[in-house]
């Protein structure tokens, strides 16, 4: 009976171990936090063919500890927060609010604003 125990014990140990492991490298991986780059826009003028295009200029978001944005491309965007895990709420300077939709999978970050018309921003994580 005491060796069951220490079995038991054990796995449950184990367990308890890799997942806690596991947890925190998708929290790292997949969290919004820090400084983005941008790579490309999708940008379409409402018929269905838009496609995306490399960025040209060197524009960036990063994403504070304290919920607030610095950022060369979003400029009155001031504050952010999490809806969900694919709705991101922007504060504006005004105090008004937008929805954005948001993925990020390979290392990379999509932001998807409310547009009538397709369109999108993709970036990829940068050293800060």
């Amino acid at each position: 009976m005491k060796s069951l125990v220490i079995f038991l014990s054990l796995i449950f140990v184990g367990l308890f171990s890799s997942c806690g492991s596991k947890l925190q490298l998708a929290t790292s991986t997949n969290s919004i936090l820090g400084k983005w780059k941008l790579t490309e826009s999708l940008i379409d003028i409402g018929d269905g063919k838009g496609t995306w295009t490399k960025a040209e200029m060197n524009h960036y978001v990063k994403f504070n500890n304290d919920s607030t944005i610095e950022s060369n491309l979003y400029t009155d965007l001031k504050q952010y927060r999490l809806a969900d895990s694919v709705t991101l709420i922007f504060v504006r300077e005004d105090l008004s609010e937008l929805k954005y939709r948001y993925a990020i999978k390979d290392s990379g970050l999509e932001l998807n604003p409310p547009c009538i018309e397709a369109c999108g921003s993709r970036f990829i994580r940068v050293d800060d």
